[in-house]
């Protein structure tokens, strides 16, 4: 069903999706790993940002296997890789710098770019808030494809959420 948030200070809304974010910027290093070492992380995230109350460790956890599950089905194959720096010039002058949460580096070559979006939101809001990072992914595939990769697609992930918008290359 849809999630259920606890109301939350602006600043409790920063630290939970600081939490959520480590926890998923962590889970290729954790791969092979049993459900401990996943458990001991997700305390880690949620114990270091001081959100507890907010969100339980068994939700943290199947966050990021919804995520691995996702991504296994989608994009076989892909390889890994965690807050990727990204820069490159600009088109209309200036300079793109970013990180990448999540860069997806397909069998074939091509790249696929994952930005998580941490904070809680409703299923029925996800097309119209995804909508407003536009901007920022057309820049991450501006960047890429300056750098000669091949952007397959841009996804928001929204995990609280349990989320995904975004999709193939036109």
């Amino acid at each position: 069903g849809e999630p259920v948030f606890p109301k939350m200070e602006d600043g409790q809304e920063v630290a939970l999706g600081d939490a959520v974010h480590a926890y998923l910027t962590a889970l290729p290093s954790l791969d092979g790993l049993g459900p401990d070492a996943h458990r001991g992380v997700v305390a880690r995230c949620l114990q270091g940002f001081g959100v507890e109350p907010l969100l339980t460790a068994d939700q943290l956890v199947a966050m990021g296997e919804r995520l691995e599950a996702w991504v296994r089905a989608k994009y076989p194959g892909a390889h890994w890789h965690t807050e990727v720096p990204v820069t490159a010039p600009r088109a209309a002058g200036g300079q793109w710098n970013g990180s990448v949460d999540l860069f997806l580096r397909l069998p074939d070559g091509k790249v696929v770019v994952v930005d998580h979006k941490c904070g809680p939101i409703r299923r029925d809001r996800l097309a119209a808030k995804a909508a407003s990072y536009a901007g920022q992914l057309a820049a991450y595939r501006e960047a890429l494809t300056a750098q000669g990769l091949t952007v397959a697609a841009t996804w928001i992930h929204f995990p609280l959420a349990a989320g995904m918008v975004g999709g193939d290359a036109a």
